[in-house]
């Protein structure tokens, strides 16, 4: 019976290279998914969460103010 590709990758993860750190790293980051993102400096999950919620109260103000603004013109007609 031969190996599943999913074997194959486990038997790869299990085989590589222990004694170099480097290509250590770039397994480890990409069994988690994470080696672009290590590789290009993007930002983690939880500053990626930061950022929306941070963006979604600007949102918040924003519509908030156009409608008050809104009213105001309609008050004046």
């Amino acid at each position: 019976m031969g190996f599943t590709r999913r074997h194959r990758r486990i038997k790869e993860v299990h085989d590589r290279n222990i004694d170099d750190p480097v290509e250590d790293e770039l397994n480890d980051s990409t069994a988690y998914g994470e080696v672009m993102s290590s590789l290009f400096g993007w930002t983690s999950s939880e500053e990626q969460e930061e950022r929306v919620e941070h963006l979604n109260e600007l949102s918040r103000e924003l519509a908030r103010e156009k409608r008050q603004k809104q009213l105001k013109n309609k008050k004046k007609t």
